[in-house]
C-alpha cells in the first residue's frame, strides 16, 4: 500500500493537469470524429451529428453533448460500438449546464 499512494498522486495530478486550459485558449486535445480531420473517435454515422464535440486524449476518448439533442443511452451505445461491441464501453459521466441547459460529458475507454 505504501508503495500505491504515491502512484495513484502522480495519476491523479496527471489527470487534472490534462484538464487544465493552456495559456493559448486550447482545450488541449485534437480534435476528432465529427469535427475534426481526423474522424476515427465516432463510428456510428447517424450519433456524429448529434454530439457537441468528440475529442481524445491519453487514450481516453470524451463525448460532450446537449441532452436535448441525445439521451445518455443513445452516446453509450455508441460509445459500446467505438469500442467494439456491446458493454466494451467503461464511462464516466459528467452532468452539467452550458448555456443553460443540460449539457453532459462521457469519459470513454474500452475494455
Amino acid at each position: 500500500m505504501r508503495f500505491l499512494k504515491p502512484f495513484i498522486f502522480v495519476a491523479a495530478a496527471g489527470f487534472l493537469a490534462a484538464c487544465e486550459l493552456p495559456a493559448n485558449g486550447s482545450d488541449g486535445f485534437p480534435a476528432i470524429g465529427n469535427g475534426g480531420s481526423a474522424g476515427v473517435a465516432v463510428t456510428d454515422a447517424a450519433l456524429a451529428p448529434l454530439l457537441d464535440s468528440a475529442t481524445m486524449s491519453d487514450g481516453v476518448l470524451a463525448y460532450s453533448y446537449y441532452t436535448d439533442v441525445v439521451g445518455d443511452g443513445r452516446v453509450l451505445t455508441g460509445a459500446d460500438r467505438y469500442c467494439g461491441g456491446d458493454g466494451q464501453a467503461v464511462i464516466t459521466l459528467t452532468k452539467g449546464t452550458k448555456a443553460g441547459r443540460a449539457y453532459n460529458t462521457m469519459l470513454i475507454t474500452c475494455r
